[in-house]
């Protein structure tokens, strides 16, 4: 009787266990507030060297997040500006994860042009924010 009641109990005890994990393992995708913003981000901006000037250009970012996850979802700005003035331009895309190809309008002027790219993660990320900035030339 013993046996069997100590048998009884051990596979409630096991069943229990069992329940217990699988109900934390159906969450794992929601992230509990206190992890929120938590893993840092890298922004990778591809831009050519030199254009030529009345060219536009093709601006590549990528997101890259630090271990085995990387964002999937946010929005990616982009700011282009002449260091001494005379052109800007701006423009926002949704961000699900790869790389995001912008597309400026023509380049009037020759001259050193800064790229700025920011990340803005969706709301409840386990990522946090990005940005960076990069460089190139508008040559004749």
């Amino acid at each position: 009787m013993k046996k069997m009641l100590a048998g009884l109990v051990a596979t409630f005890m096991m069943l229990g266990l069992v329940a217990g994990l699988s109900a934390g393992a159906a969450n794992a995708d929601s992230v509990p507030a206190r992890y929120q913003n938590t893993v840092p981000t890298s922004v990778s901006i591809k831009v050519a060297d030199t254009v030529k000037k009345g060219n536009a250009v093709r601006i590549g970012v990528r997101v890259q997040a630090a271990g085995n996850g990387n964002p999937d979802s946010g929005h990616v700005t982009i700011r282009v500006a002449r260091v001494n003035g005379g052109y800007r331009y701006l423009d926002v895309k949704g961000y699900d994860g790869g790389t995001v190809y912008f597309t400026t309008t023509k380049l009037p002027q020759v001259g050193k042009y800064s790229v700025r790219a920011r990340f803005d993660r969706s709301t409840k990320s386990k990522y946090m924010d990005g940005n960076n900035v990069a460089t190139f030339k508008v040559v004749r």
